[in-house]
């Protein structure tokens, strides 16, 4: 028999590793789950379906019970028995956590006292990793897959490029000490704080607070280093001197004074100042429990408490006070991250799926051999699994002496935390002066050869199985200060030069991936310039106006990359060139390039292919083509020595490097040269850069972040161009808003004299909607002024919200990231039963990251932005929606599920609207009452609240007290009293803790109705920041580099003006088809006041995709309550799921290119009818019915 009191990855095997252990005695054993500790409720666990939860996550296959503390007393032990006797059980299995060791070793003695024939075994599971018995015990189950998932979600967090106006730091709690000592030596970040050294050190809160403000300040002025990650355990506060003193004095004073102690500062008032100072800093909630409630032990109760949440209010508000002293610093920008749950039921790793097996074996043996009282051990974790050795260790010896309440308690003391604790004391001041982190990357299942290697191993397992000497030579060896490149700016940047024997195991697996490339690349091609996609804009004449001298040049059609065909005469070759010796593409044949000529002849050509053109036609044609043929060139000429620049504007994302390692490998074929200018739109207009060399691009080919380049954000876009604004007569430019006339730009000139400074042949600028949008401002310019510079842009939106585009670069890692997390607290909510999860994704202009991540993971419920703007909802709508499936999933008894939000929901809801509108009112009149709202940790809002109208003042109050501080510092648009939804920002605002605030509301009232009688448990989780510097898919490794290539055969091609444009997505890498789309293409114009002045554009965030994943029911999604939630595991990069691709690839919806050839097709079979003798009424109806459709389209705003 087998009991599961807590579940954790591998438990399933463990289970399956019994089940096979008694498959060998012929039926003789027979093997039942207990699903209730005292009422038995046998399940027949010999089934054959049972295999195919094989090294799956989660407890479905035996749901947990309950064992709780300090219960194991004569009368349950007594209905255990009865139970065991009842089933006729020879053994008892019992998996579970060391809060059920003790208990477990009760029943266990109570069992042999009274002489029992059931024998009690015990296999321990349980992802913080202790009880820990040295090499007898040297890790539970979970603990493996524990490190490599929340070492991931870390060292994504770690690579967090610099930003030009703040710093930022992650502040993230993963759960015990032995996980934040682990995740520490794998990712080794600026700083970390466990609660077992601090209480060794005897720090106070605020020394740590020093601490990491002197550290901050230091990295930031002296090292130019301005992002970082500062690592805390759960029991941190809990674990101070300061706090124990503290619970024993409220203690004291309840004994003694509890008549005057009614309110928590007549307690403070009879603390010593010290303890009062301490007292002051806990969060309101924590001081009401310290001073009114007691634990069983008689001492002043601590509830349990974020520390690292607490830690990053306390040392942003130090940092706000310090920053009048240090004017050269930037503002601080801290982010807490609690991964705690995030790794409960993952999907098992390699090591825990082997692990669970063999107890579950071991156990066996001890169930058949009657050791009762022992739990079941595998021993040489070292060694191949072949070679591990079995054994028992004695309940008992996990147990250990108790300072307060029960003489006992469960051993957490661990010989490796005490191992990895010296290292990291030894490492951390040169960790806190580097940038030197390490990205462990997702875990992996398949690797060539199929076995892991001895490096990929955990530091836990090395530190138990290697002498400290030999792990200190190790960590020194990976820990050399690395090279740097310095930025000259105020305060200085600092850019990190990776090498490559420094990075991850995985990361030095990954640099020798060679990405695909479309067989077009592999032979002669041609550039062919059609209309495939057509525009956004309708009105070609505003887009002439815009843009007249893109327009005159013909840069205004699509280009498509195909293979040359000797048919083509006024196509040019040129001399194939042989791969040169940085080229990696070695097994290959080096392209042949081919380009379209841009003479009259050509066009004059190309119209003349068309089945039917008036004289008007070919007058225009020549009109223009004579235009061009003054700028005319021989193409590749000056291949050879071609400079091409490139630039990162936009915030990064997954598959910046594979766009360098694509551009620079077409470079080395012609002997051309990469020009890296760092820091973004700062850097560019100051003229810094370096050349890309092999030995830069080496370490950094297929990994996440950008620190080659460091970034910058839209923000900074729009501060450069308003400083441009003040500096001469121009329009207004916005992120992701108004743009106007070019002309004048100052920004512009000063980018024309950078690159010709640097002699720029060609600039390719990497952003998003954003950034695009000035990006073809700036092509506009250069044609202008005949800056022989070509502008090409790189569609990087890890949304994929650019319209006219399949699928932009980096979104296929970010929902492979988001769904593997979504997936394991899917798993959890499952396992548990009785836990809704409310998770907050990101999708500032569209919800298509939310969808993919539901269809993946079958998510309950996710709140489409779109949806709710369209059918103008209201918070209470939205309300009402989610709690009717709550209700309708409670009465099938499933009360547990995930609700996915995107981030910028908020800003499609009626009454936040309302709610912005009028803060951002109180921040353009009285900016000093937002940021007087905070005060420590206490906060103080009845200032704004007189000043909200009575509706937004009711939901305000609504609010949690930290999502008011957040909306009070809500950056809104620099004060503007329109408040538009695509300038909101709202990452830094917990709207999951809203809708959880609104959704407990509703559904108490309805509890007091009896229409809902379920519990509801509800946790929140937020995803904002993990995905942008995650470890690309293979798929975005394979596009990121045909997008690099792609962007320099179009530079070599003297083409100007596009956005590289790959489609066919959903086929294999080979047939993908190559092309680009003009910047102009994606513009939407507004209106102006003015019929002569030239209009303002933007790209606007394209419609929403076919989903059918909203609140509605639907066709292609099952009801909400028989969806079963999946966990979809980690991206892989080899093994059968490596070339997985986004649901959106696969989902048939309308492709506008599609349509617009169809379209063609039928106006041009429609001309040919027509003029063949028809009837002048039936030409009548058919003009009638063109009228109709144009009339359609202008009604269309797309």
């Amino acid at each position: 028999n087998v009991c599961s009191v807590t579940a954790a990855a591998g438990s399933h095997n463990v289970i399956l590793g019994l089940r096979a252990f008694c498959k060998q005695f012929a039926g003789r054993v027979s093997l039942i789950g207990i699903r209730h500790l005292t009422k038995g409720m046998p399940l027949d666990l010999s089934h054959p379906s049972s295999e195919a939860f094989m090294n799956s996550a989660g407890s479905k296959l035996l749901p947990s019970t309950v064992l709780a503390r300090a219960c194991a007393d004569d009368r349950l032990c007594g209905r255990i028995a009865k139970m065991c006797s009842d089933l006729g059980l020879n053994a008892i299995v019992f998996l579970g956590g060391p809060s059920e060791v003790l208990e477990v070793t009760r029943i266990a003695q109570w069992f042999q006292s009274k002489e029992s024939a059931t024998t009690v075994v015990a296999v321990i599971q349980n992802a913080n990793g202790w009880p820990s018995l040295g090499r007898w015990l040297p890790m539970t189950i979970g603990f493996d897959t524990a490190c490599s998932a929340l070492s991931e979600t870390a060292g994504n967090l770690s690579q967090a490029p610099p930003h030009l106006s703040k710093d930022t730091y992650h502040f993230v709690c993963c759960g015990s000490t032995p996980l934040t000592l682990e995740v520490a030596m794998q990712i080794h970040p600026a700083m970390c704080f466990v609660g077992e050294d601090v209480n060794q050190r005897g720090l106070t809160l605020q020394a740590i607070i020093d601490e990491v403000c002197e550290t901050v300040t230091s990295r930031c002025i002296d090292y130019g280093i301005h992002s970082g990650v500062v690592l805390v355990s759960d029991n941190l506060i809990v674990s101070l001197v300061e706090m124990q003193r503290l619970r024993d004095e409220l203690s004291r004073l309840r004994r003694e004074h509890l008549a005057d102690i009614r309110s928590e500062e007549a307690a403070q008032s009879f603390l010593p100042k010290e303890l009062a100072d301490f007292f002051a800093m806990l969060p309101g909630e924590v001081r009401h429990s310290l001073v009114f409630e007691m634990d069983l032990h008689a001492r002043a109760k601590l509830i349990p408490m974020e520390a690292e949440r607490e830690l990053c209010a306390l040392v942003a508000e130090r940092m706000t006070q310090r920053k009048g002293e240090l004017k050269c610093m930037h503002k601080l920008a801290p982010r807490y991250h609690n991964l705690r749950h995030l790794v409960r039921c993952a999907v098992p790793s390699p090591m825990d799926c082997h692990l669970g097996y063999a107890l579950g074996h071991v156990a066996g043996v001890l169930g058949m051999q009657g050791r009762s009282g022992y739990a079941a051990s595998v021993t040489d974790l070292n060694l191949p699994c072949e070679q591990w050795g079995a054994c028992a260790v004695p309940l008992v010896c996990l147990l250990e002496s108790s300072t307060f309440g029960d003489p006992v308690n469960v051993r957490t003391s661990r010989l490796s935390d005490a191992l990895l604790l010296n290292q990291y004391q030894r490492l951390k001041d040169r960790w806190a002066r580097t940038k030197s982190y390490r990205q462990p990357g997702p875990m992996q299942y398949f690797v060539p050869g199929g076995e892991f290697p001895e490096t990929w191993k955990q530091y836990t397992l090395k530190a138990l199985y290697t002498s400290s000497d030999h792990l200190a030579l190790e960590l020194s060896e990976n820990d050399a200060e690395d090279d740097w490149f310095t930025v000259p700016l105020n305060p200085k940047v600092c850019l990190r030069r990776r090498q490559l024997d420094k990075l991850s195991p995985l990361q030095q697996w990954r640099a020798q991936y060679s990405a695909a490339l479309p067989k077009v690349f592999y032979g002669s091609f041609r550039f062919t310039e059609v209309d495939r996609k057509g525009r956004i804009c309708a009105d070609p004449s505003v887009v002439k106006a815009a843009f007249p001298h893109l327009w005159r040049n013909e840069h205004m059609k699509d280009v498509i990359i195909e293979e040359a065909t000797e048919e083509v005469s006024v196509v040019q070759l040129l001399p194939e060139r042989t791969p040169v010796a940085g080229f990696r593409r070695i097994d290959s044949t080096a392209p042949m390039k081919r380009v379209e000529s841009t003479n009259a002849m050509g066009a004059l050509a190309a119209m003349q292919k068309k089945s039917m053109c008036s004289l008007s036609e070919l007058a225009s044609a020549s009109e223009e083509a004579t235009a061009t043929s003054g700028l005319s060139f021989e193409p590749g000429v000056q291949s050879s020595s071609q400079r091409v620049g490139v630039v990162i504007v936009g915030r990064p994302g997954p598959g910046v490097n594979n766009v360098l390692e694509g551009i620079y490998d077409y470079m080395q074929v012609l002997g051309g040269t990469v020009v890296c200018i760092p820091m973004g739109i700062s850097g560019l207009i100051s003229g810094q850069s370096f050349e890309l060399t092999e030995e830069l691009l080496a370490p950094c080919r297929n990994q996440g972040g950008c620190d080659l380049l460091g970034s910058s954000d839209p923000s900074d876009l729009l501060k450069v161009t308003r400083k441009s604004k003040s500096k001469g007569p121009m329009e207004h430019i916005d992120s992701g808003s108004d743009l106007g006339n070019a002309g004048d730009r100052t920004d512009l000139y000063a980018c024309a004299e950078r690159a010709k400074m640097l002699e720029l042949d060609g600039l390719v600028i990497w952003g998003g909607r954003a950034v695009h949008s000035w990006s073809a401002s700036l092509a506009e310019y250069f044609v202008q002024n005949a800056v022989p510079t070509s502008v090409i842009g790189v569609p990087a939106s890890v949304e994929s919200d650019l319209p006219l585009l399949e699928q932009t670069l980096g979104y296929d890692t970010v929902c492979k990231q988001f769904a593997s997390i979504v997936g394991n607290l899917a798993t959890q909510s499952a396992s548990s039963k009785k836990i809704w999860y409310f998770v907050r994704i990101p999708g500032r202009s569209i919800s298509h990251i939310a969808g993919e991540v539901m269809m993946q993971t079958q998510a309950h419920i996710v709140l489409m932005a779109e949806e709710i703007d369209k059918e103008k909802l209201g918070l209470p709508e939205v309300t009402q929606k989610i709690c009717d499936v709550i209700e309708a999933r409670s009465k099938a008894n499933n009360n547990y599920g995930v609700v996915l939000i995107p981030d910028g929901l908020l800003a499609s809801i009626a009454e936040m609207k309302q709610l912005f509108l009028e803060m951002d009112q109180v921040r353009a009149a009285s900016p000093e009452l937002l940021e007087s709202t905070s005060s420590g940790v206490a906060h103080d809002f009845s200032a704004v609240l007189g000043l909200l109208s009575p509706l937004s003042r009711a939901i305000f109050q609504s609010f949690p007290e930290r999502v008011r501080e957040q909306l009070c510092s809500l950056d809104t648009g620099e004060g503007k009293n329109d408040v538009q939804k695509s300038t909101l920002d709202l990452t830094n605002v917990e709207s999951e803790s809203i809708f959880k605030a609104v959704v407990e509301t509703e559904l108490t009232r309805r509890v007091v109705l009896g229409s809902y009688k379920g519990p509801f448990q509800c946790m929140t989780y937020s995803l904002s920041y993990q995905g942008r510097a995650a470890m690309p898919s293979c798929f975005d490794c394979n596009l990121g580099y045909t997008i690099g290539y792609t962007a320099g055969a179009f530079i070599d091609g003297k083409k100007t003006g596009l956005m590289v444009d790959i489609g066919q997505l959903n086929g294999d890498a080979s047939d993908w088809q190559v092309g680009g789309t003009p910047l102009p293409s994606f513009l939407t114009f507004k209106d102006t006041a003015s019929a002569n002045s030239v209009r303002s554009y933007t790209i606007e965030a394209r419609s929403q995709l076919q989903y059918d994943v909203g609140l509605h029911d639907t066709s292609s999604m099952p009801d909400p309550c028989e969806r079963a939630l999946l966990s979809p595991g980690p991206a892989q990069f080899e093994g059968p799921c490596r070339d997985e691709k986004t649901r959106m690839l696969s989902i048939p919806h309308l492709h506008r290119a599609e349509q617009a050839t169809k379209t063609d097709q039928l106006i041009a079979e429609v001309k040919m009818r027509a003029s063949a003798g028809c009837k002048p009424e039936v030409l009548c109806a058919v003009k009638t019915l063109l009228e109709g459709g144009i009339t359609l389209l202008k009604a269309t705003k797309n």
